[in-house]
């Protein structure tokens, strides 16, 4: 799945729509078992439910969400729905609520993985905080700023934050927040052209060269280094979606995305 039809609904009387090709984003995906866990005494309407979201980023801070699952579930069908999720997303961290009591869903997430034989890069992430000043802090801020898009049909999620903060269902949200803080930060354009700037300014006094042999050599050391950076993201992890036994020369992984990149 190279390419993903977006609605944009940060102007809910004009959605736009956008198509996002996948190879151009971090995958990160995030879990939340709560809803795994069996609550007596409160109403179904009233327990926490279980949620698993992917999330792409884009080189500019952009977060899409293509999937958001949110509901009452049993714990096996919440372990074969995350199994099911990683299998079809493939993301670079799948994090998993390990705060308090919950660090024993991921141990025997761990255990399922192995008996089963699945791939097993699922990470503890722990949870700081109130649950509503995370969503408040992490989600708003992206939301005002026309930088958080959800994908057409997550009905859950986006009542959630329609209702939010009055409503007690707001686990997908909380899941969002901490699937999004799982993201590397990203240089910002100043600093990037800082850089840049310093860059060209030592080939130019150590080489001596003209203006437009500079521009060349700055473009392709920073090609070279997005490249490998994310070559060694995806192959230096246990594998990628053009490599799962992780072994792919640099080289072999350049091929491997341009193809997919020119597949439509």
């Amino acid at each position: 799945m190279e390419q993903l039809s977006t609605l944009i609904t940060a102007d809910a009387s004009e959605p736009r729509r956008l198509t996002i090709k996948l190879s151009s984003l971090i995958i990160n995906a995030f879990a939340d078992s709560s809803g795994g866990r069996v609550e007596t005494g409160r109403k179904l309407s009233q327990r926490s439910r279980s949620a698993i979201l992917v999330v792409g980023q884009d080189e500019i801070e952009h977060y899409f969400v293509f999937k958001a699952w949110i509901r009452h579930c049993t714990t096996d069908e919440l372990i074969n729905e995350i199994f099911l999720t990683d299998e079809q997303w493939q993301p670079r961290v799948f994090s998993i609520d390990a705060t308090g009591t919950q660090s024993l869903f991921v141990d025997s997430l761990h255990r399922e993985a192995r008996e089963k034989g699945k791939r097993d890069r699922f990470a503890d992430y722990i949870f700081t905080g109130d649950k509503d000043y995370r969503i408040e802090t992490t989600l708003q801020p992206l939301q005002a700023s026309g930088k958080l898009f959800v994908l057409d049909g997550l009905a859950e999620l986006q009542q959630e934050y329609q209702s939010f903060p009055g409503s007690r269902m707001k686990d997908g949200l909380d899941a969002l927040a901490g699937c999004i803080a799982t993201f590397p930060r990203r240089p910002k354009e100043e600093e990037a052209r800082r850089e840049i700037h310093q860059y060209r300014e030592y080939i130019q006094t150590q080489r001596r060269i003209n203006p437009a042999e500079v521009q060349r050599s700055v473009l392709e050391a920073f090609e070279e280094a997005r490249d490998r950076r994310e070559w060694l993201r995806e192959t230096g992890n246990g594998g990628s979606k053009y490599d799962p036994g992780g072994k792919m020369t640099l080289e072999r992984w350049r091929e491997q995305r341009r193809l997919s990149e020119t597949r439509f």
